[in-house]
């Protein structure tokens, strides 16, 4: 047997970790501004787009990977996974900068079958295989007698900040040796060309296989190692640094959290700090157990000092944190998620990182905010869209206030959609060359224009916003949804 089945079946055990989220009751916020959020669709929500437009997930019934439109709900686009044979790993899920795409992981760890890098086109359903190496023959990691090729697991994609390269870490089952090396790979979007940015373990499969992220200024490639061994000491969050692929193991392993190495959730926009989680703790634990240790914390890039970030102990006296920290739009400020199990209260709390000061961005008695998948923090767009899950297919919408932060880019006070109009609704038509934006404001980012003579179908009554009058539509061409100002709208000609 030419492959280590000790260290694939480690490797297994290590990375299929227990329950890290559970199923809320169903309650009503009292408290907060927040918009009931459930696409009719969607069997399980995952990701929001940076834009704050869209949410990834899986649809009913068919496993479907789709887009569903925030704040309507409504689909945007979808790809069968089961026609190509993909388990998707659900962690893995990343939007492009841009909010177009999406690329993903398969499940190759978990089932041991080849798993390449794929990209979803967000408005399109359009489904493209970025790695696929070719007939391989028969691939078995136990017996690799039929195998004709090599065979790569390709995980923990990231986009850089520009959307131009995806970093991403391969396991490497060749014909012709015993060994499985694992790479850090960077992928060229235009050309596909894939190049080695180094080996990081000559031997070990997986072992960089949690979040991977880029730096603002796209110099620094920031990796998660982990080992079946957790007193490996090349366990922990790494800096690769892009043009020469040296790497600096930036935390490890620490007492303060069983012993547990940490991994990356999340990169600051202002390009100081990281968030980052404990996956063997939260995994053996779970949230239940948590106590002292919180199994989140901040990565000063500055000095490489890890602070826990535990529940805010004067709203919260009996509880823990349910979803890791994300960063705010200009990263002054961590939010995140925790619950209250003695007065049975889930929070959405934003803490400034300079003064430290608390803010309650939601209450939710009854229920809380979710991590829904490993390596996924609470949701937010850069135009202060907060996405809080509290069930696998629902959940709420909210807004960063002002006082908070002044979100990028500026979008006007938050105004739920008004009840979508049937599918045969009236039809409006572009008198002039106008833009659909995706909030109704003209800060608010352009994500379609539209052409003298376009047709579009209207999602609900206008909203005021600012002294005007913006229309939700939605574009019946490509499926894209956003806000159109009345005055560049009249009603369609009957047939």
């Amino acid at each position: 047997m030419r492959r280590s089945l000790i260290t694939l079946i480690s490797l297994f055990m290590l990375l299929t970790p227990g329950a890290r989220s559970a199923t809320a009751q169903e309650a009503t916020p009292s408290a907060g501004d927040l918009m009931p959020y459930a696409p009719a669709e969607a069997a399980r929500l995952i990701t929001l787009s940076p834009d704050g437009t869209m949410v990834a997930g899986l649809q009913k019934e068919t496993g479907a990977l789709c887009t569903f439109a925030v704040p309507s709900g409504e689909t945007v686009a979808c790809a069968d996974l089961d026609e190509q044979r993909i388990a998707l790993r659900e962690d893995d899920l990343r939007w492009s900068p841009d909010s177009q795409s999406i690329i993903f992981a398969e499940k190759a760890f978990i089932y041991l079958v080849d798993g390449d890098l794929w990209r979803f086109e967000a408005k399109t359903g359009e489904l493209t295989d970025l790695t696929d190496e070719g007939d391989v023959g028969e691939f078995n990691p136990f017996d690799p007698s039929k195998q004709t090729g090599d065979v790569y697991f390709d995980v923990a994609p990231a986009w850089s900040p520009d959307g131009s390269t995806i970093a991403f870490s391969r396991t490497t089952f060749a014909v012709d040796s015993d060994d499985t090396p694992n790479d850090l790979m960077l992928l060229d979007v235009a050309s596909g060309e894939v190049t080695r940015l180094l080996r990081f373990d000559p031997t070990y499969p997986g072992a960089l296989y949690f979040g991977m992220g880029w730096s603002p200024d796209g110099g620094t490639v920031y990796a998660s190692a982990g080992y079946a061994d957790l007193d490996n000491p090349r366990n922990g969050v790494w800096a690769f640094d892009v043009a020469t692929g040296e790497g600096t193991l930036l935390a490890g392993a620490t007492d303060a959290v069983e012993g547990a190495y940490p991994a990356l959730l999340a990169v600051s926009p202002a390009g100081n700090n990281l968030t980052i989680d404990y996956p063997a703790f939260l995994g053996s634990y779970g949230y239940s157990g948590q106590q002292d240790a919180s199994g989140f914390g901040l990565l000063s890039l500055a000095d490489a000092t890890v602070t826990s970030v535990q529940r805010p102990t004067d709203l919260i006296e009996h509880g823990y944190l349910t979803s890791g920290p994300n960063f705010t739009p200009d990263g002054s400020t961590i939010v995140y998620g925790a619950f209250d199990n003695k007065a049975g209260i889930g929070y959405v709390i934003a803490r400034t990182l300079v003064t430290g000061e608390e803010t309650v961005l939601a209450q939710l008695p009854g229920e809380w905010p979710m991590t829904i998948a490993p390596g996924i923090p609470l949701q937010l767009g850069a135009d202060g869209t907060i996405l809080i899950q509290t069930q696998l297919k629902s959940g709420y919408l909210a807004l960063l206030p002002a006082n908070v932060l002044t979100p990028q880019p500026s979008r006007p006070p938050f105004t739920p959609l008004a009840t979508p109009l049937a599918s045969d609704g009236n039809l409006v038509v572009a008198t002039v060359d106008t833009v659909m934006r995706s909030a109704p404001s003209v800060d608010a980012q352009v994500v379609l224009v539209l052409q003298p003579g376009a047709v579009v179908q209207p999602l609900g009554e206008p909203v005021d916003a600012v002294g005007e009058q913006w229309t939700p539509v939605r574009d019946p061409e490509s499926g894209t949804i956003g806000y159109i100002r009345a005055s560049d709208l009249e009603s369609a000609p009957e047939d």
